[in-house]
């Protein structure tokens, strides 16, 4: 009787540490998300973490990092630039994920009835991801090319398919009939995406319609079965494929090692909290927080060093039962229990412990003591 009841409190322990430390990491993902002191934090449901902010210039670290947010729509639509519309913006592996419409050619049956092609230009401080992105062309008979804007770069594929009905793999990946991808080089700056066709005499002869081919730069996991080639995009604009393109970000203009002078890393908060990491796709590097710290390594306020304090509330709190207080020597956060209010700003007024003398890091501990419960021949 006596094992069982020590079973079941290592059970419990173990639910409980894999609880807590849930918890913090849903508390260090959300301070990922801050934008500087008195500047909006979103754009519609985008997060807009520093150095990236929007309404004002000095909400972003330079111009390169000041977006538009379009609050005509509803909901607002954040920007990168005119024909490039913000998904996400994450700080922890320096990505903006952005929607850039297809290039696409549509027939009537043989007569071509629109025909657009693509071309992008990013700023110095981001490149196309060369680990994440393919260049991918879908419809029949078509060769789709790309190239850079001069001429260093160029490259394509044909998406060939014996009928005029192609369909995607299981997965919508492209399955090899009526689509073709290739890879991107690193340090892409610039991107022409052109479509020609292929003549096919056969398939001519089946055409009955509109019938329209893509070619497009995406994110590898984009679901192409969402693409329909029998619409024409110029009535349906809703229905114009735009992908998602993750985009690589840096700061600085040097290698780490430059930056190590009078100037600085362009990082934030103190030495020690953060590590500078050169980017191999594009000029630049990389700022992330050292193990035992958390949160915007770009933000003035930078990386937080990590301490866990377990309280119980006041008498007659209204808060759950436990909260947790996130805390270094220049900056404090209260976070609710998970399930609750665990977003950084909580409500009500946070009750937070006096946090002790801590030095410059320290490393998160996590103790629980649970008694075991006494068996019925357990003498006291």
């Amino acid at each position: 009787m006596m094992a069982q009841g020590k079973t079941v409190t290592i059970w419990f322990l173990w639910l409980l540490v894999l609880f807590l430390w849930q918890c913090i990491a849903t508390a260090a993902a959300e301070t990922s998300f801050v934008a500087k002191p008195g500047c909006n934090e979103t754009c519609g449901d985008v997060y807009v973490p520093y150095p990236f902010g929007i309404d004002d210039r000095n909400c972003a670290k330079n111009k390169h990092f000041l977006l538009d947010c379009n609050r005509t729509t509803t909901p607002p639509k954040l920007y990168l630039s005119k024909n490039m519309s913000v998904y996400n913006i994450s700080v922890e592996n320096s990505t903006v994920t952005v929607g850039i419409a297809a290039a696409v050619v549509c027939y009537y049956e043989t007569v071509i009835k629109w025909q657009f092609n693509q071309s992008i230009a990013l700023s110095k401080s981001r490149t196309f991801s060369n680990t994440r992105n393919k260049f991918t062309a879908l419809g029949c008979d078509n060769l789709a090319l790309m190239n850079d804007a001069d001429g260093v770069f160029g490259s394509g594929c044909f998406s060939l398919c014996g009928n005029i009905n192609i369909s995607s793999s299981d997965d919508g990946s492209c399955s090899g009939l009526g689509c073709c991808q290739t890879p991107i080089p690193k340090n892409l700056k610039t991107l022409n995406m052109t479509l020609r066709k292929v003549r096919n005499k056969r398939h001519d002869n089946l055409r009955r319609g509109i019938s329209c081919s893509y070619a497009f730069l995406s994110d590898s996991t984009y679901n192409i079965s969402d693409i329909d080639l029998f619409t024409d995009p110029s009535v349906d604009l809703d229905r114009y494929p735009t992908p998602p393109v993750v985009l690589d970000w840096v700061v600085g203009k040097d290698k780490c090692e430059a930056s190590e002078g009078p100037s600085g890393y362009e990082c934030g908060g103190p030495a020690g909290s953060f590590s500078c990491n050169y980017s191999d796709n594009g000029l630049g590097y990389r700022c992330l927080c050292m193990e035992g710290y958390f949160g915007n390594p770009y933000h003035p306020q930078g990386c937080v060093a990590t301490i866990l304090f377990l309280s119980p509330p006041p008498p007659m709190d209204p808060f759950p039962p436990f909260f947790f207080s996130f805390t270094n020597l220049s900056f404090s956060l209260t976070l609710c229990v998970c399930g609750y209010q665990w977003r950084p700003r909580c409500p009500l007024p946070p009750h937070t412990l006096p946090p002790p003398p801590i030095p410059r890091q320290i490393p998160l501990t996590v103790a629980v003591v649970v008694e075991a419960p006494k068996s019925e021949t357990e003498k006291p």
